[in-house]
């Protein structure tokens, strides 16, 4: 009976530690999961205004029917901008 007690408070011990651990990565996930939906949002406000530019490519490459990215659709504005300007100046 007295190795018994050591034992169930070694458990204690360990439930309280793993309760702990399991609080952080709670914490952490969480944590994560609300900075990633800031940066979904971000990305989406990026591409609603890329939406409503002139020149701006759409959001879906027919051809290969697959979604232009974010860096991918202001890299081809970009230089469909700068072409338009300078075929406004000749």
């Amino acid at each position: 009976m007295s190795t018994q007690k050591p034992k169930i408070t070694d458990l204690k011990k360990q439930i309280e530690q793993l309760e702990e651990e399991l609080k952080t990565e709670k914490y952490w996930h969480n944590l994560y999961s609300e900075e990633l939906e800031k940066k979904e949002r971000e990305l989406e406000e990026v591409h609603s205004i890329l939406d409503n530019v002139p020149f701006a490519p759409p959001r879906i490459d027919d051809s290969k029917n697959n979604d232009f990215s974010c860096i991918q659709r202001m890299s081809i504005w970009v230089s469909n901008f700068m072409v338009n300007i300078f075929k406004e100046k000749k």
